[in-house]
């Protein structure tokens, strides 16, 4: 079975860059189970537009530098460089190819002999998670397409095997299942210790192409959508740094944090006349859960409620 889509060409340009690849690829036996990797992102166009230094260096292709300016007390400046080693670390020239095939496609090989793998990106929002496991819009594909492609090539080598495919998110302590309409699931550990998630859709992935096509749900206007709809956690921006807390006193803290937050004027209309739940970890003098319903209601919502899971002594 064939599909031709718009994902087309850049399958066809994954399968060619593989082919083309002089790369050497570890085999999964020679590698940690356990492997952490960093990904040097380059200077973003605003940073480059402030003139902003480049502060990271990778050496060895194991070891992070970070350079940090300092005045030492007779006002002389100088660098002092924080090193951190990794399994794998990759600067920025360095392709999602090359990338993909020293990190992800032992973990393909090793799927095939009955190994459990998992790859995930953690980052914070602009480090480059989405160009690195997507790819964009220019023809360059990300990891789940090359992975994908070397899944179907060496599935061809195993009779009766198929492909099975599951999304779901984990937000804010719950699980939500992306091919069934984000309906709410459980997780569950059986009598073997593994963790189970009960009513996950799974659906058969017979080629390449329909894979990709079950990938469209996680696109960036699909996930806003889904944003925009189940959480307003941008619609406060934090506007200035504040002194630690937990040496002030409650009048203090008040004070410290008095006009920390502004409203994101994208979240203007959608908090109108709403309700809102506010929710912290622990509560203390209740002072960042005044200022942010204080925003809030200054902007039209109809009622800022605030839960914390724990209460501190003060």
């Amino acid at each position: 079975m064939s599909l031709i889509t718009q994902n087309q060409p850049q399958i066809e340009n994954a399968i060619n860059m593989q082919s083309q690849s002089q790369i050497n690829i570890p085999s999964y036996q020679s590698i940690p189970k356990i492997r952490v990797i960093v990904r040097k992102r380059p200077l973003s166009k605003k940073e480059l537009s402030k003139s902003d230094q480049d502060v990271v260096e990778i050496r060895n292709n194991r070891q992070v530098v970070v350079k940090e300016l300092k005045v030492k007390v007779d006002l002389t400046k100088y660098i002092e460089e924080h090193s951190f080693n990794f399994d794998l670390a990759f600067d920025e020239t360095v392709t999602n190819e090359q990338i993909y095939l020293q990190t992800v496609r032992p973990m393909i090989e090793a799927a095939f002999h009955k190994v459990k793998v998992t790859c995930f990106a953690y980052g914070q929002t602009g480090s480059g998670k989405t160009f690195t496991m997507m790819g964009n819009r220019r023809q360059i594909p990300g990891l789940y397409l090359l992975a994908a492609y070397d899944i179907f090539t060496l599935l061809q080598n195993y009779k009766g095997f198929s492909i099975w495919v599951s999304f779901y998110e984990i937000y804010c302590g719950k699980l939500y299942d992306l091919l069934n309409e984000r309906k709410i699931l459980t997780a569950r550990e059986d009598g073997k210790q593994n963790i189970c998630i009960g009513g996950l859709t799974e659906k058969n992935a017979e080629d390449i192409n329909i894979l990709m096509q079950m990938k469209k749900i996680l696109g960036r206007d699909n996930v806003q959508k889904i944003l925009n709809k189940t959480f307003y956690a941008k619609a406060l921006i934090r506007v200035k740094y504040t002194k630690p807390q937990f040496k002030l006193k409650k009048r203090q803290r008040m004070e410290n944090l008095e006009n920390m937050f502004r409203l994101n004027k994208k979240y203007a209309e959608v908090i109108k006349g709403k309700n809102i739940l506010l929710i912290d970890d622990i509560a203390t003098t209740c002072s960042t859960a005044n200022q942010c319903a204080k925003v809030l209601k200054e902007n039209k919502a109809k009622k800022v409620i605030a839960v914390a899971l724990a209460r501190a002594e003060y």
